[in-house]
């Protein structure tokens, strides 16, 4: 990710400063026949020319330039921390979402089966089928819906 920030800073930096080299391009002066002065970023193959150098761009501090760098790669990593974390939360939202949905089912299916039949066989500590209760029913009735209500919002 780091290597990706630098690549498009140093491409932004490229795009930016190109212009101005071309513009500080060298610079040929030279006098015609008929007296007149030209200047050309070509040098003429006829005529004796003088070659003007452009002026050195204004220099850059070092200090400064190595602040703004630092600032540049503090902020790409407080982005990424950032982008991270929003997916991680999203990836959260939506597990819980699922999550929420089957014990949503979970409780209907109980509640629906303990409503339908009165009936109703369990598994004992013994591993023994008994019939439950109607009291015992009534409870897990009870149960269930608390669970609809919890998990079905």
């Amino acid at each position: 990710m780091f290597i990706d920030y630098l690549r498009q800073s140093f491409l932004a930096a490229a795009i930016t400063l190109l212009p101005g080299q071309l513009i500080l391009a060298d610079v040929y002066k030279w006098v015609d026949e008929n007296g007149e002065t030209h200047y050309s970023q070509l040098k003429p193959k006829s005529q004796q020319a003088d070659l003007i150098k452009a002026p050195p761009p204004p220099a850059i501090d070092p200090k400064l330039a190595q602040e703004r760098l630092d600032e540049l790669i503090h902020q790409q990593q407080a982005d990424e921390k950032t982008k991270i974390e929003q997916k991680l939360k999203s990836d959260f939202a939506a597990d819980n979402a699922e999550k929420q949905q089957q014990n949503c089912a979970s409780a209907k299916k109980g509640l629906q089966q303990y409503q339908d039949y009165s009936r109703t066989k369990e598994v004992d500590a013994d591993g023994n089928m008994i019939r439950i209760s109607e009291q015992h029913r009534q409870q897990k009735i009870q149960q269930h819906q608390n669970d609809v209500k919890t998990h079905c919002q």
